[in-house]
């Protein structure tokens, strides 16, 4: 037997030798794992199982381990070489039909080499013509109950009308109020103004442009609860679209009798009616949306646009002492305003600025009869104004007022219609919110300026994202995800088979092989982050295993010896008999 105890040796050495010479080989391999040859040795099984005494066997393999920890990053310009910054692995398909995978999950293959190109029809491949897999998206929204092969889709995105515009500026409050008619060509005759391009139904860009006008400010009056602390905080009411009253001063000795203060309708006004219907009417379907105090505010998603909502005042303190009427009013967000109050209801009076809103379109004016009642008859104003806007403390009034989980009760939004285009052939429709506007004494500032339209665009480029999400750019400048990268993990990566090409297959699942594939999408789960224009370099350290190389070189040499030794003692042996 000791030949064979030598030989084991001599054969487990080359194996060895194998497995360092194949890291050595591999160690400019693309996401490459270097394997480690694990020995064991073996012994004759005793008669006594408790018996120390056992003659050894020699060396055999036990496996050949695969480490998993992850290469150094070096920089591309591909924007389809991909590299896992953690733990996951990509998805590979060998076989599709369309975009379709054709081979079920469980054969699929798994790498972490990132070289990816395109083939004739634009999929996704690696070198050896595997496929990558990933979610399909529709719209820009990914289906996750799917897997696709990714495909660069060069099919130009479609023009798309403009119907929802989103607008917020400061206004800069410092300027005076404007008493001259609104003249685009005139900039004295409004405070500030943005424009914006917009589509219409036939994908035509045009330009939208909003004018503010400073108009004379007005009172908003805001509403105690039925029984206010004995501080004055508490939950307050207010409306951001109640009619326009005239101006009130002094101690408001008249509100018991609302002396002089009519509705829409011209009947008397009482206080039990200020505040139980407030302000006057208090809904906007009976009454001139020109005379009410804000005309853009509409249903948010706390209710309608003629409910009275919550506002809370933290404080109410007289300032100065002596003067019980005028106090200081701090919101629960910090807007501190100078109110009036009323001593016999506790309503207090604040004064708001006010802006009305004009538009152009391609420099033609744009006309309003959306937001003016169709009984009345519309004056040059109602023709051309969108609507007006009020701001207390700098505040946009239909932002303050927020629900239990913060969303606002007042939307601000305004919209027209008009035709457009040589013959008026075309239409440009849309709702403009600015909900976000504010009007504090300070230089003019875009918080926001967006819409949903854009012209026929032709695609420019891809890239790929930390998540993974497959970006397509366009030449209007929008974006629009095409699919999602799958990643997949297991819970022992080191019980993968190895097939070559860069690839892995699951083993199985018991004992230490793999285990079933987890799918998920990078940056999320657990996984790590997709880096485009990146690869991971293998992860063997070629100095080590120069080393090992060298050391196993020695031991080969060695085991050699003792085999010459055995077969020579063999052959001793064999004469020896025949004598």
């Amino acid at each position: 037997m000791g030949y064979n105890i030598a030989l084991s040796g001599l054969t487990s050495t080359a194996e060895a030798i194998d497995v360092t010479s194949n890291n050595i080989a591999n160690a400019s391999t693309i996401g490459y794992k270097s394997g480690q040859y694990v020995f064991s040795d073996e012994f004759f099984r005793a008669q006594d199982p408790q018996s120390k005494d056992r003659s050894g066997m020699g060396a055999y393999r036990m496996a050949i381990r695969r480490d998993q920890n992850y290469g150094s990053l070096t920089n591309t310009q591909n924007p389809l070489d991909l590299a896992l910054a953690g733990p996951g692995m990509f998805v590979l398909a060998k076989n599709v039909e369309g975009s379709t995978p054709t081979e079920s999950p469980s054969v699929f293959n798994f790498t972490r080499n990132g070289q990816f190109g395109v083939d004739s029809q634009q999929r996704i491949v690696n070198e050896n013509g595997q496929f990558l897999v990933g979610y399909p998206a529709s719209g820009g929204v990914v289906n996750y109950a799917a897997k696709s092969v990714l495909i660069l889709d060069q099919t130009p995105k479609p023009s798309t009308p403009t119907t929802q515009s989103q607008i917020g500026v400061n206004l800069d409050n410092s300027g005076t109020v404007i008493s001259t008619a609104f003249n685009k060509d005139s900039p004295v005759t409004y405070t500030q103004s943005t424009s914006q391009t917009v589509f219409d139904n036939s994908g035509n860009q045009h330009t939208l442009s909003l004018y503010y006008q400073k108009t004379s400010a007005d009172y908003l009056y805001i509403y105690p609860p039925a029984s206010p602390p004995a501080n004055g905080s508490g939950i307050y009411q207010y409306n951001a679209q109640q009619q326009l009253i005239p101006p009130l001063t002094g101690n408001l000795p008249d509100f018991t009798t609302a002396a002089g203060l009519t509705d829409a309708a011209g009947a008397q006004q009482t206080l039990a009616n200020l505040g139980t219907n407030p302000p006057l009417g208090g809904t906007t379907s009976a009454i001139d949306s020109t005379n009410t105090i804000a005309t853009t505010a509409s249903a948010g998603p706390g209710g309608a646009n003629t409910d009275v909502v919550n506002l809370t005042v933290t404080s109410a303190v007289a300032v100065p002492a002596n003067q019980t009427t005028t106090y200081q009013l701090n919101l629960s967000d910090g807007t501190s305003m100078m109110a009036t109050k009323d001593a016999t209801s506790g309503i207090y009076a604040v004064s708001v600025d006010r802006y009305k809103v004009y538009a152009t379109l391609d420099g033609n004016v744009v006309n309003n009869p959306i937001l003016s009642d169709p009984a009345l008859t519309p004056t040059p104003t109602d023709i051309t104004q969108l609507g007006t806007m009020a701001f207390l403390g700098g505040r946009n009034i239909d932002s303050i007022a927020k629900d239990v989980i913060g969303n606002t009760q007042y939307n601000t939004k305004y919209g027209f219609t008009a035709a457009v285009g040589l013959s008026n052939e075309n239409v440009v429709g849309l709702t403009i919110d600015s909900t976000l506007m504010s009007a504090n004494s300070a230089a003019a500032q875009t918080y926001v300026n967006s819409q949903n339209g854009n012209t026929l665009s032709q695609c420019t480029g891809y890239s790929v994202d930390n998540g993974g999400n497959l970006v397509a750019a366009y030449d209007n400048g929008t974006t629009q995800i095409k699919g999602q990268v799958a990643i997949a993990t297991f819970n022992n990566t080191e019980g993968l088979i190895p097939v070559g090409a860069n690839a892995y297959q699951m083993s199985g699942t018991t004992g230490m092989q793999s285990g079933d594939s987890i799918y998920g999408v990078a940056n999320s789960g657990g996984m790590g982050a997709i880096r485009s224009k990146t690869l991971e370099s293998s992860n063997v350290d070629l100095t080590a295993e120069l080393v090992k190389l060298m050391t196993l070189q020695r031991q080969y040499t060695a085991a050699s010896q003792a085999v010459k030794v055995e077969a020579a003692t063999i052959v001793d042996d064999a004469i020896r008999i025949g004598q």
